[in-house]
């Protein structure tokens, strides 16, 4: 197995239509024009047909959605998110009714046909037609990437499914035992072909998935294949997320197990403010996608400003095909200095205390405290990063938000436009403090992430720069 390429996707969400076909047992979407078998094939009834645009002659078979109703009275108050598998298109049509409601499916309409059990997770069967958001999110398999070999003695075709993290491939070259790399080309959907013989090689494969991460896998496929059988790579992890180990790994290669209960109400009144120093977490764009870390995860404040992906594992609190979530370390859950098996946030424990909305995304109210996965994610943030100037005429103090990239800042320093880099120092949470006499120069900072990359921001303040004013930068460290 040898790593060729990394890259990481992160999408923000994009305006859709959703509605959905089939019973309330998901019958009537098995059929598939992505060539999946989708009940044996592991995905369910957590699946979509997708409209003209969206599915791109197949290129999007396998890719994962993360799908929400917005801005209908007949979305389900507080529904959750769900996650789906392209699996199927969903077919133009010539024929429309008086409103063109009919053409939902043809370009450039983004639409989702759902089965209607993923439908009525987030809103109601009477609806037909709603709006929704979208985003792509990375696939979660069990067990191992498969394919699935056809063709005869002068052409083989292969099937590729169960695949994690981008889930569509955009590119697959196989090769022989005896032979060199041959580049395949898309059959349809998810079926690739190559033209030769290739009866009695083991076989190889280099995957490139549509977030551009490449993995070669080597000897999938034994010298005594047979067509139509399904072969599974023992060991695949593409670029840091695990396609799948059988009787090994499982399957979670990146993530890391810890527990999360909630704090506050649905208003998040009481998220507010908190440990690292931020504010008002509306007004400074946050929102209620956030979370209080233990001690174990706080790390005295340099987390503060990080994203986490945050996914319900192994518990009937779990909400049934929830995706996973995502927030910004906001806060710190403090540690009750008691030998108690209730005490989440004591030290060694990996706990975070999210807000109840983002909690209510991944698991019931009555489960309380859950078992989750999480992994730390690219910060996705609007704008520049923004100072905001605190203190007095002798003391200079910095809170600094909005940072894309890691999101937590580990080092700050500053530079009047008449003085040299000085280093400033953590005050608490994203607060950084200097001694320094700045006052009538205008300020530049370098901002220094958790992932290391260093970024300088050249005359963010002006010279007549005020206390108790926020400046933003024209960058980020996205």
């Amino acid at each position: 197995m040898a790593l060729v390429h990394n890259a990481i996707g992160q999408d923000d969400w994009v305006d859709a239509q959703a509605t959905f076909y089939g019973d309330d047992k998901g019958h009537g979407t098995e059929e598939s024009t992505c060539g999946y078998d989708v009940a044996k094939q592991g995905y369910g009834v957590q699946t979509t047909a997708l409209s003209a645009t969206l599915f791109e002659n197949g290129a999007i078979c396998g890719a994962c959605f993360e799908i929400k109703c917005v801005n209908s009275p007949w979305c389900i108050e507080e529904g959750p998110s769900i996650g789906v598998t392209a699996t199927s298109s969903c077919p133009k049509t010539t024929t429309s009714t008086p409103n063109g409601v009919a053409q939902f499916c043809n370009p450039p309409t983004k639409h989702f046909y759902l089965p209607q059990p993923m439908f009525l997770k987030f809103a109601h069967i009477y609806s037909g037609v709603i709006p929704v958001q979208y985003r792509r999110y990375s696939c979660f398999r069990q067990g191992g990437v498969k394919f699935q070999l056809g063709g005869n003695e002068t052409w083989i075709s292969v099937l590729v499914f169960n695949v994690q993290s981008g889930g569509a491939l955009a590119k697959i070259m196989v090769k022989g035992s005896s032979a060199t790399w041959v580049p395949m080309t898309r059959d349809w959907g998810a079926n690739w072909k190559a033209s030769g013989n290739w009866i009695g090689q083991s076989l190889s494969f280099q995957m490139t998935d549509t977030y551009n991460k490449t993995l070669e896998l080597e000897n999938v496929v034994p010298p005594n294949w047979q067509f139509a059988t399904n072969y599974l790579h023992v060991m695949a992890i593409l670029l840091g997320l695990s396609y799948c180990v059988v009787g090994g790994s499982n399957g979670n290669h990146g993530w890391k197990n810890a527990h999360a209960t909630f704090y506050g109400d649905l208003g998040g009144q009481e998220t507010m403010y908190g440990a690292c120093g931020y504010g008002d977490l509306f007004k400074q764009g946050y929102g209620l996608a956030t979370t209080a870390l233990s001690t174990a995860l706080f790390n005295d404040g340099a987390s503060c400003g990080a994203c986490y992906e945050i996914r319900c594992k192994d518990s009937q609190w779990c909400k049934k095909d929830a995706g996973p979530i995502r927030v910004t370390a906001t806060n710190f859950c403090p540690p009750w200095y008691h030998d108690d098996p209730y005490a989440w946030c004591n030290t060694p424990r990996k706990h975070f205390d999210l807000s109840m909305k983002m909690f209510l995304k991944i698991a019931e109210y009555k489960g309380g405290v859950v078992p989750v996965m999480y992994r730390k994610v690219k910060c996705l943030k609007k704008g520049g990063i923004k100072f905001e100037l605190d203190g007095n005429p002798y003391w200079l103090l910095v809170l600094v938000y909005n940072v894309g990239g890691a999101g937590n800042v580990v080092g700050l320093n500053i530079k009047g436009s008449n003085s040299s880099w000085t280093n400033m120092s953590r005050n608490w949470g994203q607060n950084w403090q200097t001694w320094e006499n700045l006052k009538g120069q205008s300020l530049s900072f370098q901002v220094t992430t958790g992932d290391g990359k260093q970024k300088v921001f050249e005359n963010v303040a002006p010279d007549n720069w005020q206390l108790g004013h926020t400046y933003e930068s024209k960058k980020n460290m996205n």
